[in-house]
């Protein structure tokens, strides 16, 4: 199996000898059986490990694990432990534990110079996800499924099958750590895992090399509207002073070139059922019907689409002084209240801060490239552009997210995350309760 892993990095060119390679090591079977792989094949890394403290003893216990088999190995570990309070999020535990995961993985490679990031996904996860997306509704890039390499992250162990990694670890003798909520059909991946899965397999006993060719051509074809997208964009969207303009020439019935349309509208917010309903005027001349998204006004011309960013009205900066309990940006209110107590909450609208620790005045301001916050459980600060890509904030929105800004430091992405110099500890006195609204 080394052989088979050296050589699927060798024909994907996942890394070279000047990478500095640091392996998502979670104690389950195909980490460490990736962990055991690259021992073995004499490539140096390093491991990362969270403990998310979920299941007590047991993640306590995984931790333990992989700590003792690094160290036996001679290899070197960094181990981030998670606080249940970092769990308060609108979003599912599975998203927000995947978040506190991934920021932790990219302040370890600017802290210490990791240039890959290598996860032990497998062709059994990207089927699961096909899957799941089919379900859920996709176009091509949904049937993609898990890519080989994005950005710096990278998935050497997706040459393998889930059962040839088993049969490898008992085999060689590579022990793991067994994480009882694999098994719990309360999942959507583990319901296709443990359900649908064998009864596909009863339909084709070859499932698995059968969505191995249909993945190559899936790539292929997904590969192929792109450069159909970009074509016609280099052929027909134009930029005025104030709006860009995208001639409809070339569009006519059909499926494909529905496809086609819904790919470039994807870009500017629309869903496929918009871009289906932009199609039918755009065919039928019903001109002046007029699209918005929350960053784009599209309005339907004779032969083209006519496409204006919305001007923010939260464009400038607000300063608010200590006594000002209400005030408005934009269509945006925002409501004051000192707490004598340390205050908490889940709703994604409200902040709870450390009053002790805030500045006056308050700058309240759209985001802007280049700044950066720490979120709430790192210790690095971190782009807020690239904390907006992580977070998969639509690029729709992400010209109306707000900051909110103390002593020259974001205390606060509005609606989305605090800053972790700002959070409220046991050793809170006050709080600042800040609390948004629309007009």
């Amino acid at each position: 199996m080394v052989e088979s892993l050296l050589k699927f990095v060798t024909e994907e060119n996942l890394f070279s000898h000047e990478d500095k390679l640091l392996l998502a090591v979670s104690g389950g079977v195909d980490s460490m059986v990736m962990s055991q792989l690259f021992l073995n094949a004499g490539i140096e890394f390093s491991i990362a490990h969270v403990n998310y403290n979920l299941r007590g003893a047991q993640s306590t216990g995984d931790r333990d694990f992989v700590a003792a088999w690094a160290k036996e190995k001679g290899i070197e570990i960094h181990v981030r432990e998670v606080e249940q309070a970092e769990y308060v999020s609108k979003d599912s535990i599975q998203m927000k534990a995947r978040e506190i995961r991934y920021d932790f993985f990219n302040q370890l490679c600017e802290e210490f110079g990791f240039t890959k990031l290598a996860t032990a996904h497998h062709i059994d996860d990207s089927f699961e996800t096909v899957l799941l997306n089919l379900v859920k509704g996709t176009g091509p890039k949904g049937m993609r499924g898990i890519p080989v390499r994005n950005g710096y992250i990278i998935r050497p162990m997706m040459f393998a099958y889930r059962q040839q990694i088993l049969d490898y670890a008992k085999a060689y003798g590579v022990k793991w750590r067994e994480d009882p909520s694999n098994s719990k059909t309360e999942y959507q991946r583990n319901i296709v895992r443990h359900k649908v899965t064998d009864v596909l397999k009863e339909i084709n006993p070859s499932l698995q090399d059968t969505f191995k060719d249909t993945l190559v051509r899936m790539n292929g074809a997904a590969d192929l509207l792109e450069a159909t997208k970009k074509a016609i964009l280099e052929e027909h969207l134009q930029a005025g002073k104030s709006s860009l303009l995208l001639k409809t020439t070339w569009l006519s019935p059909g499926d494909q070139n529905l496809l086609l349309l819904s790919e470039i509208m994807s870009d500017y917010g629309l869903n496929f059922r918009q871009s289906r309903d932009m199609m039918r005027c755009i065919l039928e001349k019903e001109v002046g019907k007029l699209f918005e998204t929350p960053r784009f006004s599209l309005n339907v011309d004779r032969d083209s689409i006519v496409i204006v960013e919305r001007k923010s009205l939260r464009s400038e900066s607000i300063m608010i002084n200590e006594n000002d309990y209400n005030t408005q940006i934009g269509d945006t209110t925002i409501h004051f209240e000192v707490l004598s107590k340390p205050g908490f909450g889940l709703e994604q609208h409200i902040a709870y801060l450390d009053l002790d620790k805030v500045t006056w005045p308050l700058e309240f301001r759209q985001w802007r490239e280049g700044d950066r916050f720490v979120p709430i459980g790192m210790k690095g600060k971190k782009m807020v552009s690239d904390f907006m890509i992580d977070t998969k904030i639509p690029v729709s929105l992400k010209g109306d997210v707000l900051v909110l800004i103390s002593g020259g430091e974001i205390a606060w992405v509005m609606g989305h995350r605090i800053s972790e110099k700002f959070k409220i500890s046991n050793k809170t006195k006050r709080t600042l309760k800040i609390s948004l609204g629309h007009a």
